[in-house]
């Protein structure tokens, strides 16, 4: 193993364990039983809710799975701050490192990014959480 990637694996260790944690605190996956607000259950509930909080921290206003692909929804023109930011730049570093896996939209003033091969929550989380842990460029 190289040294940069035993230092990188070092630094971030606590960072992912905790995001390893998160993930295994949510009992299951699977559909549930509905309940008011939550149609597949409380479990599916849980997971997409730690996943948009991870979003959120990228700064990532919606994200949507469907079929094999996450929808990642940011913030309109007028924030050109985000554009500039360090988290902003992680999401440009891991499209950069992927580039047939994602691409980026533009309609009305609204930029998306999809991310093709990401069939599962536990994936999108297990992304989410990549990112964040990038350098930004």
């Amino acid at each position: 193993m190289s040294e940069q990637l035993t230092q990188w694996i070092d630094a971030h260790m606590d960072e992912q364990l905790e995001a390893l944690k998160g993930l295994l605190r949510i009992p299951s996956v699977s559909r549930g039983t509905p309940e008011p607000g939550m149609p597949l259950g409380r479990h599916v509930y849980d997971a997409l809710d730690y996943s948009l909080k991870l979003a959120r921290r990228l700064g990532i206003e919606k994200i949507m799975l469907k079929m094999g692909q996450m929808y990642m929804y940011f913030v309109d023109d007028s924030n050109q701050a985000y554009y500039r930011s360090p988290m902003f730049g992680r999401i440009l570093n891991y499209m950069q490192a992927h580039p047939r896996r994602c691409r980026i939209r533009q309609k009305n003033g609204r930029r998306s990014i999809v991310i093709s091969d990401v069939p599962t929550i536990e994936e999108a989380v297990a992304l989410l959480q990549e990112i964040l842990n990038l350098t930004s460029i």
